[in-house]
C-alpha cells in the first residue's frame, strides 16, 4: 500500500514458482514481456506490490524467486528499469539561424564591467539558439540574452560606459490590446531598470560639460513645444527640451563643431511649402534653427537620413546621407559633407549603381588602414527591382562590397570582436552574394561572415522531400525543395545530410525540387523530379550519381511524385504528375523509367497524380497514387502491373496528400492521409485500407481552419521506431489528434495518438500581441546519421517542443537518446 508519500512493504504469494512461470524477457525489468521497458512496466510493477496476486505478469516482478513481491524485488527491479528503461525522443539542438529570427533595429556597443560586447535589439525572440526577446549580447564567440529582454520592439539604443548615468539605454515599442506606449529602460550589467514612458527618437549619448547623458528627439519633452520636435536631454528623472522646435520631422541628429563650439544638427525633408529654413540640414545656433549652407541656392529637394562625423585627416567634418541629388545648390549622390563653411559631394561612383539610390545607413570604421566611411544604399534599378549593397569610401571613390539579397542593411556598427575590428551589417536580408545570412553580417576589411556560436545546420526554405542515398561514402540523407541554402552553404534546392552538416550535390538544380527517390540502374542514382517556373509549364527529372548531375527526361508538364515498384520485370521508376507525355513518349500522369527509356502506365484515372506508394495489403505489392481531375474529383487507385483499380471514389469532398504502407500489428495496410470523407466512415483525414475495407482512426486528425486546396497542409507521413516500436508520425496542420492536443506533428502506435516531443511551431510577434504562425510541416524521414536512430521534420516553423521551444529552422530532428536515463 502507499500511505502519506512512503512505500510499505506489502508480501503478495504468488502460489506458483516464479522461475518456472516468469516469461522470457530481454530486460528483467519488461514484466509485461512485450520487448519494450517503459512506464507500464513500471505501474505494472507496483501494482503487483499493493494489489492481489491476479495480475499475471507478477510472477515476472519477483526478481529474486522468493514466491513473494516485496521491496527486495522493488531494489533489483528499480536497478533494471534505469538500465533498460527506453528514454522519451527529445529535439537535437543545432540547427538554429546563426542570425536574428525577427525584424531588424538598432545596435550599440556597451561594456558591463565584464569586457566590451555588441548589443543588438530590435523584434525578434532568438538569436542564434538562445531565446531573447528583442535584445540579445555577442561578444564575439557566441550570443547571450540580456537578462529576461524586453517587452516591445527596440527602436533606439545608446550606450554610457562610466559615470553616473553608466548603463546601456533601450527605447522600445510596446503594442497591447488597450494601445500602444512608449518605454525607455537602462541596463546595468544585471538587471533592466523603467526610467521613461515617452516617445524619443535617435537616442544619443554626449558628455555636454557636466557628464555624460542622454540626447534624443521629441514633441513631449518638458518645456517643448507639442507641435513640434525639439532637441531633449535626460536630465535623470525626465526629458527635458534643450533646443525650440521644428515643424519638420527629424530623421536624424548629431552633435558637431565646426569652430564655434559643439552644437546640435539634425538632417529633415524638404518642405512642402518653400521658405526659410530651406535646407535639409539645420543646425541649433542656441536661439534658433538655421539652415547649414548658404541660403542662396535654390530649395532642397529629398531627405536626410543620417549624420556623422568624421576626420578624414583633413580635419573633422559632418557628412549627411539620404535621398537627394543636391544640396545648397552643389550636386552630390546622396553623400554630402559640410567642413564649417561649404558643402562637397563625396565620392564618385565606381559603378552605374552604387551609391546612386538611397543611403539607409552609415558609419566609420578602420580596418587597419585607417578609419573610412562605409554607406548602406539601396538603388532601383527598374520599378520592379531594386538592388541592395553596402560601399566604402575609398579616397574619392566608393568601392561596392557585395550585392546583399532581398533587403540591405538599415544599421551599421563597429565593433571590435576578439576576433580583430569588424563592421556590422543588421537588416532585413537573408544574405551577400553566395553566402545565406540572417539579418546579421560582419564585414573584416577583406569578406563578409557570418556570427557563428554554433552549428547552425537549418535549411533555407522548406524541404518537401527527403530520402536516403549512399554515393559510395556511406548512407546519407538528401534534402529537396525550394530552398537556395542549407547550414549557410549555397546549395540550389537538393543538399546532403552527412551527420555533421549539410553539403552541396555540385551545382545542385536550377528549379523547384518536388521529390527525391533512389534507384539502382544502370547505377546506384538518386533521382530529383520537378517543374519548371517558366512558361510553358515543363516537367524535368535528374540524376546525381555521387559525382555529378545528368538530365534524365523532361515532360510537357510538372512531375511530383516518386515510387519505385517491380511490375513482374524489375524494380523501375514510376514517376506520377501533370503530364500527358514524358520524352516525347505519350504517358498520362504516370510514367515508367527502367533506367533506359520511358513507357506509359496504362490509363490512369485521372490527369493528375498527387503521390504514389507501393504497398502490399495481402494481395501482393501494387503500386497506389491518388489522383486528382480538373472537376476537383479524388480518388485512389491501385496498378498491379496491368490495370489500374478504382478502390475508393472520394468525389469533391477533398483529396489525399500523402499514402503511406504501416503495420500496426494487424497486418501491413494502407494508410490514406489528407482532407476528405468518404462512404459511411468519418474518416477525419486519415484512414487505414486492408484490401477489403477503410476503417477510421482513433478519432482522426483535426486540421486548423486553413485553405484545404493546398493539400500540403495534410500529411506527409513516415514509420519511425521510437525506443517503444514503430509509430505512424503525421505533420501537418493539426492541433488534435484522437482527442490528443497536439502541435502539428503526431503519432499513431496502432492503439492511440500521442504528441512525439511536443510537435513544431512558428511563434510570430505581430501585433496586438504574440501569435502562433501556420508552419507547414513538409517532410518526414527516419534516418540514422551516426548519433543514433532519428525522425527528421522539415518545413516551414521556428522552432520544435512547441512555441516557447528549441530554435530548430525548417528542419528539426527528434532524436532517442541512448540509455540508460531516469523516468
Amino acid at each position: 500500500m502507499i500511505r502519506r508519500g512512503y512505500l510499505t512493504a506489502v508480501v503478495v504469494p504468488l502460489g506458483m514458482s516464479a522461475a518456472a512461470a516468469a516469461p522470457v524477457a530481454t530486460c528483467p525489468a519488461d514484466i509485461n514481456a512485450d520487448g519494450r521497458v517503459e512506464a507500464r512496466d513500471y505501474r505494472e510493477f507496483l501494482a503487483c506490490l499493493v494489489a492481489p496476486p491476479a495480475i499475471p505478469s507478477c510472477a515476472a516482478a519477483d526478481a529474486d524467486g522468493s514466491g513473494t513481491v516485496d521491496l527486495r524485488d522493488f531494489a533489483a527491479f528499480q536497478a533494471a528499469f534505469d538500465q533498460c528503461h527506453v528514454c522519451p525522443p527529445e529535439w537535437t539542438p543545432g540547427f538554429n539561424r546563426p542570425g536574428l529570427d525577427g525584424y531588424d533595429g538598432p545596435m550599440a556597443v556597451f561594456d558591463d564591467g565584464t569586457g566590451p560586447a555588441l548589443y543588438v535589439a530590435g523584434r525578434f525572440t532568438t538569436a542564434g539558439p538562445v531565446v531573447t526577446p528583442n535584445i540579445a549580447r555577442w561578444d564575439g564567440h557566441g550570443w547571450s540574452a540580456v537578462g529576461p529582454g524586453l517587452p516591445g520592439s527596440v527602436t533606439e539604443l545608446a550606450a554610457i560606459d562610466s559615470g553616473e548615468n553608466a548603463g546601456l539605454y533601450a527605447v522600445s515599442w510596446v503594442y497591447t490590446q488597450t494601445g500602444e506606449s512608449w518605454l525607455m529602460d537602462r541596463w546595468n550589467g544585471n538587471t533592466w531598470t523603467r526610467l521613461s514612458s515617452m516617445e524619443v527618437d535617435h537616442l544619443i549619448a554626449y558628455d555636454d560639460g557636466t557628464g555624460a547623458t542622454l540626447f534624443a528627439v521629441s514633441n513631449l519633452c518638458t518645456g517643448g513645444t507639442p507641435s513640434g520636435w525639439s532637441v531633449c536631454r535626460w536630465d535623470g528623472t525626465e526629458w527635458v527640451a534643450v533646443t525650440g522646435t521644428l515643424t519638420r520631422f527629424v530623421y536624424a541628429l548629431a552633435i558637431f563643431d565646426e569652430g564655434t563650439g559643439p552644437a546640435f544638427y539634425v538632417g529633415v525633408t524638404a518642405p512642402a511649402i518653400l521658405g526659410p529654413p530651406n535646407r535639409i540640414v539645420l543646425k541649433w545656433d542656441g536661439n534658433s534653427w538655421v539652415d547649414v549652407g548658404s541660403g542662396a541656392a535654390p530649395q532642397d529637394v529629398g531627405r536626410v537620413n543620417q549624420l556623422l562625423v568624421l576626420d578624414d585627416g583633413s580635419g573633422p567634418a559632418l557628412y549627411a546621407a539620404g535621398s537627394f541629388a543636391s544640396i545648397d545648390g552643389v550636386g552630390t549622390n546622396s553623400v554630402a559633407r559640410w567642413d564649417g563653411h561649404a558643402w562637397s559631394a563625396v565620392g564618385s561612383a565606381s559603378e552605374s549603381d552604387t551609391l546612386g539610390g538611397t543611403v539607409v545607413a552609415t558609419a566609420v570604421f578602420d580596418d587597419g588602414a585607417g578609419p573610412a566611411l562605409y554607406a548602406s544604399w539601396e538603388y532601383r534599378t527598374s520599378s520592379f527591382h531594386t538592388r541592395y549593397g553596402v560601399a566604402r569610401l575609398d579616397g574619392s571613390t566608393w568601392v561596392r562590397l557585395g550585392y546583399f539579397l532581398y533587403g540591405g542593411p538599415n544599421r551599421l556598427q563597429p565593433f571590435h570582436d576578439k576576433t580583430g575590428p569588424a563592421l556590422y551589417a543588421r537588416g532585413l536580408f537573408y544574405g551577400v552574394g553566395d553566402l545565406e545570412a540572417d539579418k546579421i553580417v560582419k564585414w573584416d576589411g577583406r569578406q563578409w561572415s557570418l556570427l557563428l556560436d554554433s552549428a547552425t545546420n537549418y535549411v533555407g526554405y522548406e524541404p518537401v522531400a527527403f530520402a536516403t542515398f549512399d554515393d559510395g561514402s556511406g548512407p546519407a540523407l538528401y534534402a529537396g525543395g525550394s530552398f537556395e541554402f542549407a547550414g549557410g552553404v549555397r546549395v540550389n534546392h537538393v543538399a546532403k545530410w552527412d551527420g555533421a552538416g549539410w553539403r552541396a550535390l555540385g551545382n545542385g538544380t536550377a528549379e523547384h525540387v518536388s521529390d527525391l527517390e533512389t534507384f539502382d540502374r544502370p547505377e546506384p542514382l538518386l533521382i530529383a523530379i520537378g517543374g519548371t517556373s517558366l512558361s510553358p509549364r515543363q516537367g524535368w527529372m535528374n540524376t546525381w550519381n555521387g559525382t555529378e548531375w545528368t538530365l534524365a527526361a523532361m515532360a510537357n508538364d510538372y512531375m511530383t511524385s516518386l515510387a519505385v515498384f517491380d511490375d513482374g520485370r524489375g524494380d523501375a521508376v514510376y514517376v506520377g504528375g501533370r503530364f500527358s507525355s514524358v520524352d516525347g513518349v505519350p504517358a498520362k500522369t504516370v510514367a515508367r523509367w527502367d533506367g533506359f527509356g520511358w513507357e506509359p502506365v496504362g490509363n490512369p484515372p485521372g490527369p493528375e497524380a498527387l503521390t504514389l506508394v507501393v504497398v502490399d495489403v495481402g494481395k501482393g505489392p501494387a503500386l497506389y497514387a491518388a489522383l486528382w481531375d480538373a472537376a476537383g474529383d479524388g480518388r485512389i487507385a491501385a496498378w498491379d502491373g496491368t490495370e489500374w483499380t478504382i478502390i475508393e471514389e472520394l468525389g469533391n469532398s477533398g483529396g489525399v496528400s500523402t499514402l503511406i504502407g504501416f503495420n500496426d500489428g494487424r497486418g501491413e495496410a494502407l494508410y490514406a492521409i489528407g482532407g476528405f470523407s468518404a462512404g459511411d466512415v468519418a474518416w477525419e483525414g486519415i484512414a487505414r485500407w486492408d484490401g477489403v475495407a477503410w476503417e477510421s482512426l482513433g478519432g482522426g486528425l483535426q486540421t486548423l481552419p486553413l485553405d484545404h486546396s493546398d493539400w500540403i497542409h495534410f500529411g506527409p507521413a513516415a514509420v519511425f521506431d521510437d525506443g517503444t516500436g514503430p509509430g505512424l508520425y503525421v505533420a501537418g496542420h493539426y492541433y488534435d489528434a484522437g482527442g490528443v492536443p497536439v502541435r502539428h506533428l503526431a503519432r499513431w502506435d496502432g492503439v492511440a495518438w500521442s504528441s512525439p516531443a511536443g510537435g513544431v511551431e512558428t511563434k510570430y510577434l505581430i501585433p496586438p500581441g504574440e501569435h502562433w504562425g501556420y508552419p507547414r510541416t513538409t517532410a518526414l524521414a527516419g534516418f540514422d546519421d551516426g548519433s543514433g536512430p532519428a525522425l527528421f521534420v522539415g518545413g516551414s516553423f521556428t522552432r520544435a517542443g512547441g512555441v516557447d521551444g528549441l530554435p530548430s529552422y525548417n528542419v528539426a530532428k527528434l532524436s532517442v537518446p541512448a540509455g540508460p536515463c531516469r523516468r
